[in-house]
């Protein structure tokens, strides 16, 4: 995903040293799209946020960018938890972010010389990119 002022664009999988253009048409606000707004009758609605989801994408996301959705207006808590993952300052100072997810984790954590890991666990790796925007002349 590009967020970039009040809208996103889904970028899909990129090749490395791929070039992408985004299209304001094939944009959402970031509001509408991480509170999963939708038609309800004549209105749109926002699905609530469940504190309760273990959807580690969804948290990250809302983490993210927390105060551009509404922040505790949205949620009913106020982001304190981690702070630093709030990203939401960068949009408003003009800056771009994208974020994107490998399907393989780039870590292991070991315990001794064995690892950490469940049969059940499902990891991957995150990367958020905070970009500088200039407009072309």
């Amino acid at each position: 995903m590009l967020y970039y002022g009040r809208l996103a664009y889904k970028l899909g999988r990129i090749e490395p040293g791929q070039e992408v253009s985004v299209s304001e048409q094939a944009a959402r606000t970031i509001e509408s799209l991480v509170t999963r707004r939708h038609p309800v009758g004549d209105k749109d609605a926002a699905t609530p946020y469940d504190p309760y989801d273990l959807d580690a994408m969804r948290v990250l996301e809302l983490m993210t960018l927390h105060d551009a959705v509404g922040g505790r207006k949205y949620t009913h808590l106020v982001n304190r938890y981690q702070q630093f993952l709030e990203m939401s300052d960068e949009l408003r100072l003009g800056r771009a972010i994208v974020v994107g997810r490998y399907a393989e984790p780039v870590t292991t954590v070991l315990n001794g010389q064995e690892k950490m890991a469940g049969s059940q666990d499902t990891r991957w790796t995150l990367f958020r990119f905070v970009l500088p925007v200039t407009e072309k002349k």
